[in-house]
């Protein structure tokens, strides 16, 4: 079934991109072996973690905008998998003949699922900056930060609990022609959150990825 969903979004991105009248990118992040550094009321525990991340990018004069599906695996005894989508919206505050920078706002759904039951849900909104550096005609380098403002967490269908949430991610990517380009990047995400389930999770790690201008 996830392979399925995986397909079904996968296909629904690129029809997005081919029927839209702007300049659109689409992309692939992968993280193979990341580690999830995890503590709080169930205890410590360092697992190792594996992550993909499909997204489109749609320019539309001076705004941008986006959706991005992302599933996180984390070796737990329970099978621990995160799922999420988010809405991106953003503004070009700045930029140069090299150097572009937006201010951003998004929205995310996230669950994390243990044995096929929900055990987390968070729906932040969240804010952050991207940035886009050309080092020539076929090397580029992105970057993005963005921070949840104050919202609150639900752990095992009990109390919300207030929540932080914050992600950065840096990439390198080559240009092998005018549409195509692979990548390789970095990704560090951390949640807090208090209460009765109180705890900390960092999950951090070096991604392969590749995209599609069109």
């Amino acid at each position: 079934m996830k392979k399925i969903m995986t397909f079904v979004v996968l296909v629904g991105l690129l029809v997005l991109c081919a029927t839209s009248v702007f300049a659109s990118a689409v992309y692939f992040d992968y993280m193979p072996s990341g580690t999830a550094e995890g503590s709080g009321s169930g205890g410590s525990s360092s697992p190792d973690c594996s992550d993909y991340q499909v997204g489109v990018v749609v320019p539309v004069e001076k705004f941008q905008f986006g959706l991005e599906y992302n599933s996180t695996d984390i070796d737990y005894s329970t099978g621990m998998q995160y799922t999420g989508w988010k809405i991106m919206g953003g503004y070009q505050c700045f930029k140069t003949d090299q150097f572009e920078l937006f201010t951003d706002l998004s929205y995310l759904d996230w669950k994390a699922k243990a044995k096929g039951t929900t055990v987390i849900q968070y729906s932040p909104l969240l804010i952050g900056i991207a940035c886009k550096y050309r080092m020539n005609d076929q090397m580029f380098i992105n970057g993005s930060v963005d921070c949840a403002t104050s919202d609150f967490i639900i752990v095992q269908d009990s109390a919300a609990y207030p929540a932080d949430y914050t992600a950065v991610q840096v990439k390198y990517s080559y240009f092998f022609t005018k549409g195509f380009a692979a990548s390789l990047g970095y990704k560090w995400s951390e949640l807090n959150y208090e209460g009765k389930f109180y705890g900390e999770s960092v999950t951090k790690g070096f991604t392969l990825g590749a995209s599609y201008n069109f």
